[in-house]
Parts: structure tokens; C-alpha cells; sequence
């Protein structure tokens, strides 16, 4: 049955799942992953999402990644798909509900995760893009940690015809093809659309990760940061006030600012004392005991 095909197919973390609160919010449900609730999920009562990452003999394992492009732009959603298909990689392109794409590779056995991001990261890299959005998101994580969650696909598959999160056939650079439907898909799948383990250790092999400029937490007051946000732009303000759109990350919202202001022009302190106060205001890292080390990291990447 096709629930059983899908719950193979994108197995992960069966110990808990991700499910959208009203307003668009997810949340972990630490409860197990099972036929039954795959099939909700086709039927389209209860959207779920997946945990990539398990632990088993002192190593994080996935057996899928998962790229998120979310800019709405099909030339750099194919540009990553047509780089990963050149590296044997063997790219499945979804049309994801936030009308952008996901863009998955599934491994034919597990693979460690730090593997599977860093091969990922390469194709990324390759026509110079930030792997913001490369699930899975950490190389490891703590014992108590689930990592990011991605939603699965065909939510609804089973009761009607689907235009968005939904797999595509016949993609190319002109286009993303045309929308599969679930039944026809999962049976279509085969060993040939997945990737020896071995061809993703390869290219993780060539990662190399970048230097990073160091850089010190700036002292911005209050006063200086009235001052600055006074000049913001309308889209830039807008964005501070309102934060991710309905379901989005905040972390990666914050990312995402923090580009936003260097492109704008706005110096590494600046960028800070504003990603502090978005941090501040969206409830993201600013209640942990390490919450700077995050923001510093953030502010970091755009140096």
C-alpha cells in the first residue's frame, strides 16, 4: 500500500513528527510514526513532517536530504537540482505549499548525516549559494534534540488531484515540469531513482568548510539602535515588526534578515543590535544560555 511505500521511502526519526498548528506553526508531536498516521497525511486530515536524523552507535543517520528553495525562483531551484543530477545525486523535485520546491535525495541505505549535508553543501556551493535551507540542518545533534523537521509531500495525494506539494515529472530548465500523482509515483519509484551511500560519502568528502572572520559582540544602546531602525527601509521595518510569514523557521528568518541588512548596507554591528532585537521580538534564541553565540554566528555568516 502506498502508505507503507511512503513511510520506507521517508523514514527518519519514527519516534516523533512535525505537525502545523492553526496559523500555520508547527510543532514536535513526540509520538511514533506509523502507517496509520501516513495515511491521514495522504488523505490530507493531519499534514505531518518528518525528523531526518536517528542516533544509533554513536552516529547520527539520515536516509533522505532535503533542499528548500522558498525565493519562488525556478532557475536557481533547477540550477541546484540540474548541479546535484551532474554529481550522480539523483534530485526528485516537489513542489513545496510555500510555492517554492523542495528538492530531495534519497540515499539506498542509511548515511551519516554529517554526509549526506556536507554533499548537499557541495552542490550548494558549486553555483554559489547559501546552504541556508540543506536539511538536514546539523551534522549531530544532542540526545534530547529532534534537529528541523521537513513536510512531507502529497498532503491530500489519496483524495484529489494536487498542485502544490506534490512531486514533478519532466522538470527543465524552462520549467518544473508537471505534477505526479501520489498512487503513480510511489509506484513508479525504483533503486535507480535512489543514491549508493558511497557516491554521497564521495562528494561529502570534498567539502571544505570556509574560514569564518571572527567577530565580537558589539555594544549597540538602545538610542543607537532607535537611530538606526528610524532609517530603515519599509520592507526591512516591516520584516523586523512582522518576522517569518505563517510557518516559517525563525531561525532561518533571522538569517535571512541579517543578509537582508548587509545587502542594504548596514555595518556587521548594526546587522547585530537589529538581529538581537528580531531575536528579541520573535522569541527564538534570546531565553538560551548560549543565545549570543547563535546571533554572533548569524551576524558572522555575512561577513
Amino acid at each position: 500500500m502506498i502508505e507503507h511505500k511512503m513511510l520506507h521511502l521517508f523514514g527518519g526519526n519514527m519516534l516523533a513528527h512535525g505537525q502545523d498548528l492553526p496559523g500555520g506553526k508547527g510543532h514536535a508531536v513526540k509520538n511514533p510514526v506509523n502507517h496509520r498516521l501516513i495515511k491521514t497525511h495522504l488523505e490530507g486530515n493531519n499534514g505531518i513532517g518528518i525528523y531526518p536524523m536517528w542516533y544509533s552507535d554513536e552516529t547520527w543517520f539520515v536516509k533522505w536530504g532535503c533542499c528548500d528553495i522558498d525565493t519562488g525562483d525556478w532557475d536557481e531551484a533547477y540550477r541546484l537540482a540540474a548541479t546535484l543530477r551532474a554529481m550522480g545525486l539523483v534530485p526528485h523535485v516537489e513542489r513545496s505549499r510555500s510555492k517554492g520546491w523542495h528538492i530531495w535525495v534519497f540515499s539506498d541505505g542509511p548515511v551519516q548525516a554529517q554526509a549526506m549535508r556536507r554533499a548537499l553543501k557541495v552542490a550548494y556551493t558549486t553555483i554559489d549559494l547559501q546552504a541556508r535551507e540543506a536539511n538536514p540542518k546539523q551534522e549531530s545533534l544532542r540526545p534530547d534534540q529532534l534537529g528541523n523537521y521537513v513536510r512531507l509531500p502529497f498532503k491530500g495525494g489519496l483524495g484529489h488531484s494536487l498542485d502544490r506539494q506534490v512531486m514533478m515529472y519532466d522538470w527543465g530548465i524552462e520549467s518544473d515540469g508537471r505534477p505526479a500523482q501520489a498512487v503513480e509515483w510511489f509506484d513508479g519509484f525504483d533503486d535507480l531513482m535512489r543514491v549508493d551511500p558511497s557516491t554521497i560519502q564521495y562528494w561529502a568528502d570534498k567539502w571544505i568548510e570556509p574560514v569564518r572572520k571572527r567577530f565580537t559582540k558589539p555594544r549597540v544602546s538602545e538610542a543607537q539602535l532607535k537611530l538606526i531602525a528610524s532609517d530603515m527601509s519599509k520592507e526591512l521595518f516591516r520584516f523586523l515588526l512582522d518576522g517569518p510569514k505563517a510557518g516559517g523557521d525563525r531561525s532561518e528568518a533571522l538569517v535571512a534578515f541579517a543578509f537582508k541588512l548587509k545587502n542594504a548596507g548596514y555595518r556587521p554591528d548594526e546587522i547585530y543590535g537589529l538581529v538581537e532585537a528580531a531575536d528579541l521580538r520573535w522569541g527564538k534564541y534570546h531565553l538560551r544560555p548560549n543565545g549570543d553565540d547563535y546571533l554572533l554566528d548569524i551576524v558572522e555568516r555575512t561577513l
